[in-house]
């Protein structure tokens, strides 16, 4: 398979969709709105865990990661996002044929300590059979506390490969959206 460029740079609207873990979307919210806001806190419990973030900065992180990723999924969902900054194909999935690329957003954080930017990462696939669609399947914190760059590496391939999975899994059963509960068309 051909690497092609993501529809996310294409400056043209996509039909975006959310294939990754459950996520309830509130009548007349915007699917940018309720992904930002729940990995928003996720990521701020995740950042507590890991010791980079003060529990009284907790809500003040949160509200601003929620703001910061809507904007991107928005910029993404208008087609402006940029090439081989924020939008990579994943070459380990293009191995399998399976069309995915990585948003790779970086945010200068100084609410974190001991963490000059925080690294975010959104795989989404791109399949050739709705050209004007893309489907969110993961969104993650990129852990580079280690400094070790095969532990980095090895991590991030995991995550790499539940994408895969979730890719995999969704194309075997038709692209059937559960925000929307019926196949796309």
């Amino acid at each position: 398979m051909k690497i092609a460029g993501s529809r996310c740079v294409r400056g043209g609207d996509v039909d975006y969709q959310w294939f990754g873990e459950p996520l309830e979307v509130a009548r007349g919210e915007t699917i940018e709105h309720a992904l930002a806001t729940w990995f928003a806190g996720r990521a701020a419990n995740q950042e507590m865990a890991w010791g980079v973030l003060a529990p009284r900065y907790f809500e003040r992180y949160k509200a601003r990661l929620a703001a910061f990723l809507e904007v991107k999924l928005i910029r993404a969902k208008r087609g402006r996002l940029t090439p081989g900054t924020e939008v990579i194909p994943v070459s380990r999935a293009w191995q399998q044929d399976i069309p995915m690329f990585e948003l790779r957003w970086h945010r200068d954080e100084r609410l974190l300590s001991g963490v000059g930017k925080e690294q975010i990462r959104h795989y989404e696939s791109e399949p050739q059979e709705f050209p004007r669609s893309v489907f969110g399947l993961h969104l993650h914190l990129k852990d580079v506390r280690s400094g070790d760059e095969s532990i980095i590496a090895a991590e991030q391939n995991e995550e790499i490969d539940q994408a895969i999975d979730l890719h995999e899994r969704n194309a075997s059963e038709g692209w059937i959206c559960p925000t929307i509960a019926e196949p796309m068309q």
